[in-house]
């Protein structure tokens, strides 16, 4: 008589677990073998600049809106809506928080981004005007970037403010981030709705710069300047280049010297000339910057009077 065949739940107790028990060491070798891939993640804390208010220095500003509810509730939820506390808030010069470079510029909200390296970012938003807009230009921290408006928010002119973490050359996966800036101030997450608002904060100035030891540079004009005999005419030339303390202005010789110097300043690259006769004359000029530093007299250009 053949011997009767066990069901095969017979074989459960002892097989599964056995096999059970291979699969999971297989399994074990197998995820050891794979490399280990870190998850993404923000900027660390070391790698972020020190922030300074953008505000103009030494100017009494208050929190119209600060953290949490109203508009803020998105990836910008550390955010500062920033007013004069007197004054004019409208037109007031903007400055970079920390040395950076222009990331984007978007006229319509008036909203000027610089990166600061290591996946940080500050922003700056419903600016009137933008005072550098090219993409990669290097911006000081507290160098003057735009004014404050209402673009993108009209109604009232404030200044929207915030620094945020992001991934990849386009800036994905924005995250906000809690601000504390080098004049003192620390704003915390509190809970609540607009959980600073209020609150006064003032601009320090710059902090100590390296001594700047180079002088700032000419461009020559290429063509001679007409302008009418008898009458005061207007003078433009391009402005000076100086990576250090910044141009301070410009002296001025206007006659028919090829080697005149003079005393006359000006702060801008312009100037309107005195009512001169027929004839020609050079404008030579001196660029000067904030650290004392004069550069070369440069012959820019001849004025023919006629």
């Amino acid at each position: 008589m053949p011997r009767p065949h066990r069901p095969p739940t017979a074989l459960a107790p002892r097989f599964f677990p056995a096999l059970a028990s291979k699969l999971l060491l297989l399994l074990a070798a197998a995820f050891a073998a794979l490399p280990v891939v870190s998850p993404a993640r923000a900027a660390p804390d070391e790698a972020r600049p020190q922030l300074w208010l953008p505000t103009p220095p030494g100017e009494t500003w208050i929190v119209l809106q600060g953290y949490a509810c109203g508009s803020h509730n998105s990836w910008d939820r550390y955010s500062l809506d920033l007013v004069a506390a007197e004054g004019r808030t409208y037109d007031a010069p903007v400055r970079a928080a920390a040395d950076g470079t222009v990331f984007v510029w978007v006229r319509r909200s008036g909203t000027l981004i610089l990166d600061h390296g290591g996946g940080f970012y500050t922003m700056y938003t419903h600016m009137a005007s933008a005072t550098v807009t090219a993409e990669g230009r290097r911006i000081a921290r507290g160098e003057v970037i735009g004014t404050v408006g209402d673009r993108g928010s009209p109604g009232t002119p404030h200044l929207h403010f915030t620094a945020f973490t992001a991934e990849g050359a386009w800036a994905r996966n924005r995250r906000s981030v809690p601000l504390a800036f080098a004049e003192g101030y620390t704003l915390l997450e509190s809970g609540g709705c607009s959980q600073h608002g209020g609150t006064k904060l003032v601009a320090g100035g710059r902090a100590p710069q390296p001594a700047d030891t180079t002088p700032p540079s000419l461009a020559t004009l290429a063509e001679p300047l007409r302008v009418s005999a008898a009458t005061a005419a207007p003078l433009a030339w391009p402005a000076a280049a100086d990576d250090g303390s910044g141009v301070a202005g410009y002296r001025l010789y206007l006659g028919p010297d090829p080697q005149g110097t003079s005393d006359w300043f000006v702060p801008a690259p312009e100037a309107a000339t005195p009512p001169l006769e027929p004839g020609s004359y050079l404008l030579r000029v001196q660029p000067l910057d904030n650290a004392g530093n004069a550069g070369a007299w440069v012959t820019m250009a001849t004025i023919v009077v006629e």
